[in-house]
């Protein structure tokens, strides 16, 4: 196949998507005001492991600094500057 050609059961998959995709205005504005609400009713909740990735340490940078989130050898999640 030459690139940029889309194979044919691409093309099915891709046409479900999108009439799964298109909803009606109000449904849009029903399914975003549920998301609105249940993120601001509590904090997000992030898996550990959604976050290191399969690592023992990823750094995160916050307001210029660089932060250090560690699984350390008891298991535990430590967070340095």
């Amino acid at each position: 196949m030459r690139p940029g050609t889309v194979h044919a059961s691409n093309q099915t998959r891709t046409g479900q998507g999108v009439a799964a995709a298109m909803k009606t205005s109000a449904e849009n504005t029903a399914t975003s005001s549920t998301l609105t609400e249940r993120l601001a009713t509590r904090p997000v909740r992030i898996p550990s492991s959604v976050l290191l990735r399969g690592d023992r340490e990823i750094v995160i940078v916050h307001g210029g600094r660089e932060y250090r989130l560690r699984i350390d050898p008891e298991g535990r999640l430590v967070l340095d500057r």
